[in-house]
């Protein structure tokens, strides 16, 4: 099944560079530059998620107007909010009018570089966004192996039966790891999976700090467990044999 994701954005540069990437990568991208437009395009198709521009029309809060809208006719219709100000109120105001994340493009010529990772980034929380939509109904809340627990219905972690404390973060990137066990995740997948702001300005050696941390949590079998793949490539949970 097809990911199909509604960008509502009036910078036709940003709009054809998300939408050629996206489709490069598995999501088809339908791109709306008004309000009106897009409301009728949701009226027509099922969206698995809205990217939404705060400043679409150049109106500084015409977004929120709009998202407020998404909100009550789709309630359960994700929508990303796209800024480039990234103002605290602003952030506030997007969450009320019933944003779900809140993402800052990467603009200027001195971020030129970041701009493409900011593109791979937004893609992949994109993607697990829809992934763990779709799980919904019959996800597997559980997960066990080597005697490490983690029930996400209670979100509690437990070694040998002993519970362990973590930080949210710790707790999500073990989450992913568990849910792929002998899978490889790379860094990228952690950050869109379990930073959920504006994670492309997160330094991906934030990452392996935190992963650092996890295993000396979950004492000799997280330094055991959890692997670093050669190459950087990312970490994996070393799946139990059966």
């Amino acid at each position: 099944m097809g990911y199909l994701v509604l960008l509502m954005e009036d910078d036709s540069r940003y709009a054809q560079i998300a939408s050629e990437y996206f489709t490069q990568n598995g999501i088809d991208l339908v791109w709306r530059t008004n309000g009106r437009e897009a409301l009728e395009e949701l009226a027509r198709r099922k969206f698995d998620l809205v990217l939404l521009d705060v400043m679409i029309g150049n109106e500084r809060y015409e977004g929120h107007v709009i998202c407020r809208e998404i909100n009550e006719l789709y309630p359960a219709l994700p929508v990303f909010m796209l800024t480039v100000l990234g103002e605290g109120s602003e952030i506030e105001m997007g969450y009320h009018a019933g944003a779900e994340s809140y993402i800052t493009k990467a603009t200027g010529a001195e971020r030129y570089v970041s701009k493409g990772q900011a593109m791979r980034l937004l893609h992949l929380q994109v993607k697990a966004r829809i992934d763990k939509a779709r799980r919904g109904n019959g996800q597997k809340t559980r997960y066990e192996g080597h005697g490490i627990t983690l029930d996400a219905n209670a979100q509690k972690v437990t070694n040998d039966g002993q519970r362990v404390e973590l930080t949210p973060k710790q707790y999500g990137i073990l989450e992913v790891l568990m849910a792929n066990p002998g899978r490889i995740c790379s860094r990228d997948t952690i950050l869109a999976q379990v930073w959920h702001e504006t994670y492309y300005d997160v330094e991906t050696r934030m990452v392996d700090n935190q992963i650092c941390q996890l295993r000396q949590k979950l004492g000799a079998k997280g330094k055991k467990y959890i692997k670093t793949v050669p190459g950087k490539a990312g970490f994996l949970f070393e799946k139990e044999e059966e």
